[in-house]
């Protein structure tokens, strides 16, 4: 093979952007097919974003712009031409993602094509609101984990002698704050200085971690109690309640079946995937029937399991089937109703 010229090098390089844009948009219609038929869910996943992280190696950031992307070919499929062309790359689309709706989106692909991040950093600041940012209203889980995982919020102070520390102990945090929020915390470097607001957020940020590993004790403490008090009297008030007693079913569940369905599932979703994938997602769990409760199921610990939201409502599928997404659907328009009735 002879010695490839200089020209030839540069033409290659051309020649493989081309195949990597041919790439990049046929793995963005694959992401897409995956998640309109919720295959991530079937292999142990539970989102898009487990996915591009975990099965195919990405990093948060490249895993958060592909996920972005399939969203706006869902909704926008011109988009997919735009990426094979050269006009849109990955990061374009992601920002895009941020503000493109059905009404705006012929208008700003337009004006996108071919502009660099930057002018689409100031195109998408052009149409997101700013005097009046949607509220969004989420149920945070905050989970106990060990102190060593957590080196920002480790009981030994750092020396003050060294400041320098090590690139692998440094972190970088990143928040999205609005107008007034960002004015704040302006307003609080000013009175406190950077450091003392940082140290500030950290110290509150220890209190509530410190908060939760108090009620878990206490939540151990009143469970141990409870079996000490349940072998003291073998004789239970409904051993001696005749046996035409029914007692109205509930879908209460008490405390203490819940906390023994966490601590047997470590607090992670405990659906398994065929080939043996455990799901690991560890926030908005929600406990599951086995057996369903409108068919008969109890609320015991053997019958109650911790599934991700997005599990569950693959079961619920499987059990009830696509009528449940209806009302899954609907549950989410008057939640979003609410929220915009409560932010005007």
């Amino acid at each position: 093979m002879r010695k490839k010229t200089d020209q030839d090098i540069i033409e290659l390089a051309k020649n493989l952007r081309g195949n990597e844009r041919e790439i990049v948009a046929e793995l963005i219609q694959a992401l897409s097919r995956i998640y309109t038929e919720r295959l991530h869910l079937e292999v142990g996943y539970p989102s898009l974003y487990a996915f591009c992280t975990d099965a195919l190696g990405y990093s948060s950031g490249a895993a958060w712009r592909r996920c972005a992307a399939v969203k706006v070919v869902l909704n926008s499929p011109e988009v997919l031409y735009q990426l094979r062309s050269g006009e849109l790359n990955l990061c374009a689309v992601a920002e895009l993602s941020k503000v493109l709706n059905s009404d705006n989106k012929e208008q700003l692909l337009e004006r996108a094509a071919g502009r660099s991040k930057e002018e689409i950093q100031v195109l998408v600041a052009e149409h997101r609101p700013i005097d009046k940012p949607a509220r969004r209203v989420e149920r945070v889980r905050i989970t106990r984990v060990a102190t060593r995982e957590v080196p920002l919020l480790s009981a030994n102070k750092p020396e003050a002698e060294n400041p320098a520390l090590s690139a692998e102990s440094r972190y970088t945090v990143t928040l999205e704050l609005s107008r007034e929020e960002m004015e704040l915390i302006n307003q609080a470097q000013v009175v406190l200085s950077t450091a003392k607001v940082k140290d500030t957020l950290l110290k509150s940020a220890k209190k509530i971690v410190q908060h939760q590993r108090r009620l878990a004790q206490l939540r151990e403490k009143r469970a141990s109690n409870g079996e000490k008090k349940e072998c003291a009297s073998p004789v239970r008030k409904s051993q001696l309640r005749s046996p035409d007693y029914t007692k109205k079913r509930s879908r209460y569940i008490p405390v203490d079946v819940r906390h023994a369905v966490e601590q047997r599932d470590g607090g992670r979703c405990s659906y398994v995937a065929p080939n043996g994938l455990r799901c690991c997602e560890t926030r908005n769990l929600e406990l599951d029937h086995r057996k369903p409760y409108s068919l008969g199921g109890k609320n015991s610990v053997e019958n109650l399991r911790l599934l991700c939201r997005s599990h569950n409502q693959m079961f619920a599928k499987e059990v009830y089937g696509p009528v449940i997404q209806n009302i899954i659907d609907y549950r989410k328009q008057k939640s979003k109703r609410s929220l915009v009735e409560a932010t005007q």
